[in-house]
């Protein structure tokens, strides 16, 4: 008589084997992750920086001594930045950016606060 199929020893190996192997990739999936995340993060913040940059170009004589430049306020409202992307990235919403209109165009990214309502 033929037995087809698996013991039960057998089985409980390859679940093992597959543990172990799990156990060993996960780290390295959390760190691709991760590393996808903060490129993302930066990529987002030069969008934001490029269209800071527009904005203050565009405006440059109406400024005066405005030194902050809200994402919200500024940015989404004058249509610099989607509200589709606004939406997708909502944790900007509530970041500004800070300029310097001296001899030159100094930014510097600052977030006031996060958005929980993400």
């Amino acid at each position: 008589m033929k037995k087809n199929g698996f013991t039960l020893i057998e089985l409980v190996g390859a679940v093992v084997i597959i543990a172990i192997l799990a156990l060993i990739a996960f780290p390295a999936l959390v760190s691709m992750l991760n590393k996808g995340q903060a490129k993302i993060d930066k990529s987002v913040k030069e969008f934001v920086m490029a269209a800071v940059a527009e904005y203050v170009n565009d405006n440059i004589d109406s400024l005066g001594t405005k030194r902050r430049i809200d994402v919200t306020a500024d940015l989404i409202e004058n249509g610099y930045i989607s509200t589709s992307f606004a939406d997708k990235y909502c944790e900007i919403k509530n970041d500004y950016v800070i300029i310097d209109l001296g001899t030159s165009l100094k930014q510097k990214y600052q977030e006031v606060m996060p958005d929980d309502n993400c």
